[in-house]
């Protein structure tokens, strides 16, 4: 899965879900830094990975947090 939000520079935080490929991915995307668009870093489950986020087993919940920046 890629991730590359678009999102209007006010927004500080913005949440989503989604399945994708039989799993949860539970996706909160950050932008204290006020930005439109660009990634900084990424985490799945509490460790960091690099786009594209790997899949996950099916029926699995997965939290993915996005700094913008």
């Amino acid at each position: 899965m890629i991730i590359d939000p678009c999102i209007p520079d006010d927004w500080e935080e913005s949440e989503v879900v989604r399945e994708w490929r039989g799993a949860t991915f539970n996706i909160t995307v950050k932008n204290p830094n006020g930005m439109q668009k660009g990634v900084q870093a990424i985490t799945l489950n509490g460790e960091s990975v690099e786009c594209p986020v790997p899949p996950q087993e099916a029926g699995s919940v997965n939290e993915i947090v996005v700094m913008m920046g």
